[in-house]
């Protein structure tokens, strides 16, 4: 595994001085919103330079001394965070790991000045051992400048070159990572991961505390969940200003959990259910009032949140995440009635294991809506790999019907949706919103599915009006065949759960 050193800088203006140094000081007994800080650890922290005094002291006298004159958003220091990947601190006894700090440390005191560290701190009691280093960004001429210091975007792609090119003459293993002026990548924080964890943390203790509530307890648990609310939404409006300012373009909402019969007060179970639901979507608009174009991805149909309303306002869901169950084409059939197909993730996972049969059956039910992988897929053989090859080339030249476009599902199969019999099928027609029968449209495929049972000799799919009849390509790596006869595609299925697709121009 690639082994890379990590710097990088974050600016400060005004004067937070005091939380930052309490973190990098180790100078709280707990600390409550870091969970990876282990403070049994904290005795093996050590310091590269060690603070004179207060951060903010020191930080002024500096720039007091150099004469600079400041405006509100002038920066005031810079905290810089060296690190490697975990992987290079493995098996390193502590006197290598200093060796390498202290030759990073070097680096910087080299580039901003040694009179100009505030402190150079390592941190041991963390995950992966990391420096701190805090300095006053003053240019040589006494100047207040990080602009100068640290420059623009083409200007830190040199710091990253010239660190990387020092700290490989003595560590020959390290790789230097790809650049963000190429790659576009902005650096989110650590704290911000951090914040993410902890309002986690909170929201599952205010779900604790609703959950918990009885006939007998209600007073008191009202008042325990309000002062939780009370001190989540605040943060939340914080964290929701910080994903602004970093350009978030994606969030994953998961909540494959139960939320009950609803919420108390209202006049019926169900409208208890209707305004949590209400609730809900209203927190993803304010979400996408706040950071216009977020794709937005509701991870959460165990949270009930997998229907219409809340789906008008997200961009896809996950209705299956993970699971391997042979059922997973009725479901993703079914769900054409209540969400469109491009907003259905339909996971394919694939084992090692499977046969060229299985992981036909799998891919083909991506094929109802948007294409997802998982499973052992680095270890697959070349045979296995060419069926899920040959579905995703499929999957391209289906795309603009599964985006646009209607169904129709024809269901031959047993009364039981849990031990399946007979056979499926979806035809999905491509076309505008409202000229489905306007002349002929471009594409439309057939996906059918075959499972367990008496195996029919043949299956007879009458198209609907305006659907193309001529097959431009199919997909099916078993022996099940397809034709079209007039009006009608006939399969021949060869053997039981196999799937063939068929594209029709």
């Amino acid at each position: 595994m690639a082994q890379h050193a990590i710097l990088r800088f974050e600016k400060h203006k005004g004067n937070p001085a005091r939380p930052l140094e309490a973190h990098h000081e180790r100078q709280k007994e707990q600390y409550a919103s870091n969970p990876d800080i282990d403070t049994s650890r904290s005795k093996y922290n050590f310091h590269i330079v060690k603070p004179e005094g207060r951060y903010y002291h020191f930080i002024q006298s500096r720039i007091e001394q150099a004469g600079c004159r400041t405006r509100k958003d002038s920066t005031r220091f810079v905290d810089t965070l060296i690190t490697a990947s975990p992987e290079f601190f493995k098996k390193k006894p502590p006197k290598e790991i200093q060796e390498f700090f202290q030759r990073a440390a070097d680096f910087l005191i080299g580039r901003v000045g040694r009179e100009n560290i505030v402190s150079a701190v390592v941190h041991m009691d963390e995950k992966t051992p990391h420096l701190h280093l805090v300095f006053v960004p003053l240019t040589e001429d006494n100047r207040l400048c990080a602009k100068e210091i640290i420059g623009n975007r083409a200007n830190l792609t040199k710091w990253q070159d010239d660190f990387h090119a020092y700290m490989v003459e003595k560590y020959p293993d390290l790789e230097r990572g790809e650049s963000a002026s190429k790659t576009g990548r902005k650096h989110i924080p650590t704290r911000l991961f951090k914040q993410a964890v902890n309002l986690s943390k909170q929201a599952r203790a205010i779900e604790a505390t609703l959950d918990g509530i009885t006939p007998f307890n209600a007073g008191k648990k009202k008042e325990e969940a309000l002062s939780l609310l009370k001190k989540w939404f605040p943060q939340m409006e914080n964290f929701s200003g910080q994903l602004k300012k970093y350009n978030f373009e994606y969030m994953k909402m998961d909540y494959n959990d139960t939320i009950g019969i609803g919420c108390d007060g209202a006049e019926s179970l169900g409208e208890g259910l209707r305004r949590d639901r209400e609730a809900s979507v209203n927190f993803v608009r304010k979400v996408k009032e706040e950071i216009p174009g977020i794709i937005l991805e509701n991870c959460a149909s165990g949270g009930h949140k997998l229907e219409p309303l809340m789906m008008s306002e997200c961009s896809m869901a996950s209705f299956s995440d993970a699971h391997e169950c042979e059922e997973i084409p009725v479901i993703a059939a079914s769900l054409h009635r209540s969400i469109l197909p491009r907003q259905s993730q339909i996971w394919a996972v694939i084992r090692k294991t499977d046969s060229v049969k299985r992981i036909g059956y799998t891919v083909a039910s991506t094929f109802l809506g948007r294409m997802c992988f998982s499973g052992d897929v680095t270890e697959l053989s070349a045979e296995q790999w060419k069926a899920i090859e040959d579905g995703m080339a499929f999957y391209k030249k289906a795309a603009p019907a599964i985006r646009d476009g209607y169904s129709y599902i024809e269901s031959h199969k047993g009364s039981s949706d849990r031990h399946l019999t007979g056979w499926q099928a979806v035809i999905r027609v491509q076309s505008e919103e409202g000229k489905l029968y306007e002349g002929k449209h471009e594409s439309a495929f057939v996906t059918a599915h075959i499972f367990h049972g008496e195996i029919p000799e043949k299956i007879v799919i009458d198209l609907p009006e305006g659907c193309p009849n001529t097959i431009a390509e199919v997909y099916a790596p078993t022996a099940i065949t397809a034709k079209v006869e007039g009006r009608q595609l006939i399969i021949t299925p060869s053997e039981e759960m196999e799937a063939i697709s068929v594209l029709l121009k």
